[in-house]
Parts: structure tokens; C-alpha cells; sequence
């Protein structure tokens, strides 16, 4: 068996693609998924599974959830190793844990692209780029941050789905 950790983009935001949690548990249930747990309203769901490769079971997430709720999510997976992974090369280790934040990728961007987005920092913000994760650390917040999820998409070309420090760091520990 190995341990998943999935997170979904977009759901429960402005009234718009709302799925109630246990919904979304039971869906993970029906999909053949055990030991399954939610972490607030945001999608972020660790379960066990047979499968072993992360793009059979991103396929399967993202099916069952349009066949179920009638509408797409991009689902970024990953095995429970590769968060702990994250969580210990964190660039900003002696710094407040409230304002950092790690914007998965759905895929590996160009070697060309990470240059040129690293280069587009400001004094406001600290960024460092790892496997498939952009470490974000806000000085002023989140909320006035430009390295937001349409930023970060846009300047690397891949989708991306961000979470805090507290929520992240939650998932570990189911």
C-alpha cells in the first residue's frame, strides 16, 4: 500500500465548484482508496492505495470527481515521502512559519523558465524553487503577494496549487 496525498485546485472558493468534504470522502472510498482524511474545505486528502504510479491515480481522482460532481479539478498527487521531503529543505527554516507558503506544480517547468521567474523577484518576497514546488515566503502576506497561483502559472508554464505552512505541515501528521 502506498500513502497518497492529493490536493485539489480550486473547489469551495467564492460559492463556486462546492464539494462538501465527506462527499469528496466517500468519493475516494468508491474509487478504492482506504484510510482516507480531509483537511478543511480546500481539498487536501490523504488515503492509502494499491496503485503505485501517481499519474493512474491523478487520472482516476479527476474522473471520479467529474463524473460525481459534474465538473473539472486539477489534482496535483504525490506520495506522503515526497511532502516530508518538502517540509525538510524548506528555504526559510528561521523564519515566521504564518507567512510561508508552497505552490505545488502539476509538472516540472524548463530549466529556461525557472531563470527567468527567479530573476522576477521582489523585495517583498523571498522565493526559492524545489522538486515541483515553489517555496513562497510573504513578507507583507499572502493576500499581496504577486507570486499567486495565476502568477506562478503564467511566468512557468504549468499548473500550480498553493497552500500554507499550517496546512501543509497538517498533512504530515495524518
Amino acid at each position: 500500500m502506498v500513502k497518497w496525498i492529493s490536493i485539489l485546485r480550486g473547489i469551495n472558493v467564492g460559492g463556486k465548484r462546492v464539494m462538501k468534504m465527506t462527499d469528496l470522502k466517500n468519493l475516494y472510498y468508491k474509487l478504492d482508496f482506504t484510510d482516507i482524511n480531509t483537511f478543511i474545505q480546500s481539498g487536501n486528502v490523504t488515503f492509502y492505495s494499491e496503485i503505485k504510479n501517481s499519474l493512474e491515480v491523478k487520472r482516476k481522482i479527476e474522473e471520479g470527481i467529474l463524473s460525481k460532481f459534474g465538473f473539472e479539478v486539477m489534482s496535483i498527487v504525490f506520495e506522503e515521502y515526497y511532502l516530508k521531503n518538502i517540509m525538510e529543505n524548506i528555504p526559510f527554516k528561521n523564519e515566521d512559519t504564518k507567512k510561508q507558503y508552497f505552490s505545488f506544480l502539476e509538472n516540472e517547468p524548463s530549466k529556461e523558465l525557472i531563470a527567468k521567474f527567479i530573476a522576477d523577484t521582489d523585495s517583498s518576497n523571498e522565493i526559492a524553487i524545489g522538486d515541483k514546488v515553489v517555496y513562497v515566503f510573504c513578507t507583507d502576506g499572502y493576500s499581496k503577494t504577486k507570486f499567486n497561483n495565476n502568477f506562478i502559472e503564467k511566468k512557468l508554464g504549468v499548473n500550480t496549487t498553493t497552500r500554507n505552512y499550517n496546512t501543509v505541515s497538517r498533512m504530515i501528521l495524518k
